[in-house]
């Protein structure tokens, strides 16, 4: 199975001077699917940009894929015929490539970091990472599983941050703002999760032909 894993820095003085919802989320953070790590060392950051990605990029790649498109789904580019930097920036091979390239989680701004990808096919999602330097490796596990991992990350984030809000509000003057951002922040899983892609399905096999 998966989790998404954080821990907090500890609410000092140099926090506690920059009291913005993002900005208290700095901490570190995991991926973890099955007993593998997928993040070494875990990411150094804000906790906020690993949930932010994650309720944007959960609505993709939970969409299932028609079964003639797995194989483009779980193909890397690669492998491809063609380089996607030759292609036109318009036209259905180019729209394919970003289709395919929807499916990684945004983990560029971390320092040599892993490249992650998840597609779904049916009621199973499949996981593939990797390292800077290492084999590629890959798990497969119900497609609920996934929206659970999410969800839970969400809940506990949401948890610690209102404990962190509520200790703000107890010692600081003019918190209301942060109170309202942080209601506000509660409720963006669930209306990412209502934002169901839509994709042209006939368009992304017509790039596949150029492309593999």
């Amino acid at each position: 199975m998966i989790r998404f894993h954080f821990e907090l820095t500890p609410l000092d003085g140099s926090l506690r001077s920059k009291p913005y919802w993002f900005v208290l989320t700095d901490g570190t953070y995991g991926i973890r699917v099955g007993d593998q790590e997928v993040l070494e060392p875990v990411a150094d950051y804000y906790v906020a940009r690993l949930w932010e990605d994650l309720a944007l990029f959960t609505t993709i790649v939970l969409e299932p894929v028609p079964e003639d498109l797995v194989p483009f789904a779980a193909s890397e580019p690669e492998d491809w015929a063609v380089d996607p930097g030759e292609l036109p920036l318009d036209g259905s091979a180019m729209n394919a490539v970003v289709w395919h390239s929807e499916h990684y989680l945004d983990l560029g701004y971390l320092r040599r970091p892993p490249l992650f990808r998840i597609w779904r096919a049916g009621d199973l999602v499949t996981a593939r990472w990797q390292k800077p330097d290492g084999l590629a490796q890959s798990a497969t596990m119900p497609a609920a599983a996934l929206l659970d991992a999410v969800r839970q990350l969400n809940a506990e984030l949401m948890k610690a941050m209102d404990e962190r809000v509520t200790e703000l509000e107890r010692t600081e003057s003019d918190t209301d703002w942060l109170r309202k951002e942080h209601r506000d922040r509660t409720t963006w899983l669930a209306q990412r999760l209502r934002d169901e892609p839509r994709t042209d399905w006939d368009d992304i096999r017509a790039g596949v032909r150029w492309l593999i």
